[in-house]
């Protein structure tokens, strides 16, 4: 064989494998960022290996539906008028002003709005600001959270996570 042809062939062997390992180990740093505090939530690489059947890396109306149908199955959180947003189907009604089968950037808005009006002025995953609970658990005033202040605050916080929980179900 031509010594150039040798020199390709070993050299996209190279090129091949080097991608494997590069593959591998985002694969695996996703798994572990994707994992860290939220229990066996899969990966996306995961998800998507699991509900995009056509393997096209979009998820279609079919293939999404049947993602929703079991994520509720296994007791996620649910959309509708019961669960703490809309489903997909629900926010295109009502927020699509359009009629063009996707949000704009106004129209997010206006969801958006409207989910943080029903969460008391909240987004989804903010916090109290640190003055706002300082001023709720700070009980002598003094600056700094005592080892029963910070306790109190641990079981407010937790009690405040059972009811969302409890409403979400």
């Amino acid at each position: 064989m031509n010594t150039r042809v040798l020199k390709t062939i070993g050299l996209s062997m190279a090129v091949a494998g080097a991608m494997s390992i590069a593959a591998a180990e985002e694969e695996s740093k996703g798994e572990r960022a994707g994992r860290q505090g939220k229990g066996d939530r899969p990966t996306r690489g995961q998800f998507m290996e699991r509900f995009d059947t056509d393997g096209d890396g979009v998820l279609s109306e079919s293939e999404r539906a049947a993602a929703q149908e079991a994520r509720e199955s296994q007791g996620g959180r649910r959309g509708g008028p019961d669960g703490e947003r809309p489903s997909r189907d629900e926010a295109m009604k009502r927020f699509d002003t359009d009629g063009d089968g996707q949000l704009s950037e106004s129209e997010r808005e206006a969801m958006r709005a409207e989910m943080e009006t029903r969460r008391g002025g909240r987004s989804g995953g903010e916090r109290p600001s640190r003055e706002e609970m300082m001023k709720r658990f700070d009980a002598d005033g003094d600056g700094t959270l005592s080892d029963e202040e910070r306790a109190a605050m641990r079981e407010a916080t937790q009690k405040r996570r059972k009811n969302r929980q409890g409403n979400n179900n």
